[in-house]
């Protein structure tokens, strides 16, 4: 019974960090952002040549950009003879290989995916499904890197260089259940709903490994279900990344956090506005 009183506590902490981190939100402006997205879309049919290309080089960017964020040791060039190619880099481990091609799968997923709402609402169930496909190539290596693929992890987890303490492991399970009732009933800007999803998703670490990269590509389906484009957080600024998302998750304000979101999606729109040589 005390075990059960002090996990309802955990979740009533969680809930307020959540709610605290969502209002400091309020303190970014996205008028502009708005503004620059719907011309983009007004712009419409962009010319299917540019955007087939822009597109290609975005997906790779951004396989490339999120598996480097955590350590991946491929190249930009590396990462795309890997994709596109298939060809094994000599000197570079397997895994780094391996963990590409899952992202590659991963991001076709949730491209897929996005009109499928009804099908593949914002759940636990979506969350394990992308976890899988993320770490699906690398299944044999399962004994040697404890990856707990698609299953919630059961061991207590730190985080290098965060002073922020990830909860038990036995309170997982219940804090993902209040994580997606708060999403569900979020009723905020598009963007603010898609950066407090990958906020509350790595302040739990519902995984062994991957939460990073889970939470950038559910970030990115939830954009996309919106019509922005998708996000890539560049390797070069992972440290203002992290530490954006150390101040959310230490002391709740996620101003930082989400200005640096926005300024990824700006450079990713300026891309897209390249095409029709517009700003």
């Amino acid at each position: 019974m005390e075990g059960n009183n002090n996990s309802k506590q955990y979740i009533t902490d969680f809930r307020e960090v959540m709610d605290k981190v969502l209002k400091s939100f309020d303190e970014v402006n996205l008028k502009e952002i708005d503004e620059r997205n719907k011309k983009l879309n007004s712009l419409r049919p962009l010319p299917s040549g540019s955007l087939k290309s822009l597109e290609e080089k975005l997906a790779i960017d951004e396989i490339h950009n999120s598996t480097a964020i955590e350590g991946n040791t491929l190249t930009l060039g590396e990462t795309a003879l890997v994709i596109e190619k298939g060809i094994t880099i000599s000197g570079k481990p397997l895994k780094d290989h391996l963990e590409v091609l899952g992202y590659n799968k991963a991001l076709k997923f949730i491209k897929e995916i996005v009109k499928e709402k009804e099908k593949y609402p914002l759940n636990e169930d979506l969350m394990k499904e992308v976890h899988k496909i993320l770490f699906k190539p690398m299944e044999n290596l399962e004994k040697e890197y404890d990856y707990g693929i698609g299953f919630y992890r059961k061991n207590q987890r730190f985080i290098k260089g965060s002073h922020h303490i990830l909860p038990r492991p036995e309170k997982v399970q219940d804090l993902m259940e209040e994580f997606v009732e708060i999403m569900n009933r979020t009723n905020t800007h598009p963007i603010k709903r898609a950066v407090l999803f990958h906020f509350g998703f790595t302040h739990i670490h519902p995984f062994t490994d991957g939460n990073g990269r889970t939470a950038r590509l559910l970030m990115n389906l939830m954009l996309l279900r919106d019509s922005y484009p998708i996000t890539i957080i560049p390797l070069e600024k992972r440290g203002i990344y992290i530490n954006a998302l150390e101040k959310a998750s230490v002391q709740h304000n996620g101003k930082d956090f989400l200005s640096f979101i926005l300024e990824c999606i700006n450079d990713v729109l300026n891309l897209y506005f390249s095409i029709v040589n517009q700003k």
